[in-house]
């Protein structure tokens, strides 16, 4: 980078920093000037600071809530900028945060981004085929893409797309995962099951639950471990009976070690039991 396209990324920084204190202070209409003025700049940036500058600016129109100035200034901008950011592992998850970013904002404005979402997974599928870029997969497909799809009710979308990454990559049969994918796996999992459940397949969501505690346990998440399994005992008992919730959590409770946790399972217990003699 030279010092010239050094010199105007910082003052293009500041001049962010500049939009947010007018948003703070009630000038929206000066923030979005602003905005557009340091939009005029982008040409003069190297590709990889101008993604950089583009996600940083997509987020403050998000925070702001301005999804026609999106559309109006910054699409064809991106779209100007794909081809270009093809080309190297770093410029394409850039674009893939900022096209996460743009349907998240699509999102919570209520549309449906259904495009926009479809292209962010092919980037992150793209880049999950070197193993250090799953973890950006395993984050949107459980924060964003699982997210966006049961907001409007596309449970199918969703559960196709996560179960075509946990078959092509095996994480069900893999007895001990990586300690820094296992989490996200879990989460995943936790993800699916919720999907699962609102598609009204309640022991998928079970065997589901039941992998990701497995996980979690693996790795010594016992916290994590424990708050699921009462969340999965719930789902037990409304499915099968409540004797074989209490079972699955006797069975779980012979797993962890902290006396804390223990008493939180106990508790789940006499509560499930106290239950099932009002039945």
């Amino acid at each position: 980078m030279n010092m010239n396209n050094s010199l105007l990324i910082d003052q293009i920084n500041v001049s962010l920093s500049k939009a947010y204190e007018f948003v703070l202070n009630g000038n929206k209409s000066s923030a979005l000037d602003l905005i557009k003025r340091i939009i005029k700049y982008l040409p003069k940036l190297d590709n990889l600071s101008k993604l950089d500058i583009l996600f940083k600016i997509i987020v403050f129109i998000s925070e702001v809530g301005e999804l026609e100035f999106y559309e109006k200034f910054l699409a064809d901008k991106i779209r100007a900028i794909e081809r270009i950011a093809n080309k190297d592992v770093t410029s394409l998850r850039y674009l893939a945060r900022i096209k996460a970013e743009v349907a998240k904002f699509y999102a919570k404005k209520g549309k449906y981004p259904n495009k926009i979402l479809d292209e962010a997974l092919e980037i992150y599928e793209k880049l999950a085929r070197r193993e250090e870029y799953i973890i950006d997969l395993l984050s949107f497909l459980t924060v964003i893409y699982a997210e966006i799809n049961k907001q409007f009710g596309f449970y199918g979308k969703a559960e196709k797309a996560i179960k075509k990454f946990i078959n092509k990559t095996g994480i069900l049969t893999i007895n001990q995962l990586d300690r820094t994918i296992a989490p996200y796996a879990s989460e995943l999992l936790i993800a699916l099951a919720e999907i699962e459940n609102l598609m009204n397949n309640k022991k998928e969501a079970v065997n589901y639950l039941i992998h990701a505690i497995n996980i979690y346990l693996s790795i010594s998440y016992f916290i994590e471990a424990t708050n699921i399994a009462m969340i999965t005992a719930d789902l037990i008992s409304n499915i099968t009976s409540i004797e074989k919730a209490i079972e699955f959590l006797q069975e779980f409770r012979n797993k962890i070690s902290d006396g804390n946790l223990i008493n939180v399972v106990n508790t789940k217990i006499r509560e499930l039991r106290a239950k099932s003699l009002k039945l």
